[in-house]
């Protein structure tokens, strides 16, 4: 098989991969600002590449590192996860292997659909023009 480029995480106990053209960078963690009524797996609002950009958490690392990635050419970082292994590994179907595991292929589009639906939500305007 073919091999694929990439970021293994761990979530807790679990190893997830993150291809090579969704994650774009690892940083550390910049402060999380949390918007009222939103429901995980979204957290919040960060700051990354001087843009707001949501924050959702993948796993329950308590944790210094952020993973930035694009989706659909929108910017989300993920919170939550340990970065342990980078580089170009051996694909699988669902995933790729690392040290005798399968580290499943995380699919950020519907975490990111679905936080920002929860932020749009959050933010909407009541009929009287007040927000709440």
């Amino acid at each position: 098989m073919i091999d694929s480029g990439g970021l293994i995480v761990d979530t807790g106990g679990q190893l997830a991969f993150l291809p090579a053209d969704v994650a774009l960078s690892v940083m550390g963690a910049t402060h999380i600002v949390p918007v009222p009524g939103l429901e995980p797996p979204a957290v919040g609002l960060t700051l990354a590449e001087d843009r707001a950009v949501a924050a959702i958490r993948i796993g329950s690392w308590p944790g210094g590192e952020m993973i930035l990635c694009r989706v659909d050419g929108v910017l989300v970082t993920l919170v939550g996860a340990k970065v342990v292994a980078s580089g170009r590994f051996p694909a699988r179907q669902g995933g790729v292997a690392w040290q005798s595991r399968l580290a499943e292929t995380l699919d950020v589009r519907p975490l990111l659909l679905r936080a920002e639906a929860a932020i749009w939500e959050a933010r909407a305007v009541p009929e009287d023009g007040r927000r709440t």
